[in-house]
């Protein structure tokens, strides 16, 4: 009887092995995915410095991005969350001079929508895409 609770115990881990698998594909899934979120997150950073900084591009319109990377664009235009748009959509159908920043799978692309008075052809050197290159992995400056 004392030697029935060892095979027990095998028959139990054995049944646990399958959902741990399961488990461990499902976090290495997940770390892939941030991985590439932290990649397109630092492109964002060097689109904004290529562009000539937040300066730059608030003083041609409010910033909008999606949803996802709105506290980033904040922290770095050092805005409050409030102030990034989220609904790309509908910021479009607004009055107000806009940036429109929108990811690409790989890299970033900026267009002004409705610059300020004076300011048209400042802004519309905002209208770019920024993408890594085999020479350039960090990302390239393409103006459109």
């Amino acid at each position: 009887p004392s030697w029935a609770g060892i095979p027990l115990a095998v028959i139990l881990i054995a049944a646990m092995v399958p959902d741990a698998i399961t488990q461990m594909r499902a976090e290495h899934k997940d770390v892939l995915h941030e991985q590439g979120r932290t990649t397109q997150i630092n492109r964002l950073a060097s689109y904004l410095t290529a562009l000539g900084g937040a300066k730059r591009v608030l003083e041609c319109g409010r910033p909008v991005v999606n949803v996802e990377y709105v506290s980033i664009m904040a922290w770095y235009t050092k805005q409050d969350t409030g102030f990034i748009g989220h609904r790309p959509q509908f910021e479009l159908r607004q009055k107000y001079p806009i940036v429109m920043f929108t990811p690409l799978p790989n890299g970033w692309a900026a267009q002004a929508h409705r610059p300020p008075p004076g300011l048209a052809s400042t802004c519309a050197s905002l209208k770019s895409l920024y993408v890594p290159t085999a020479r350039h992995p960090g990302g390239v400056l393409v103006r459109k």
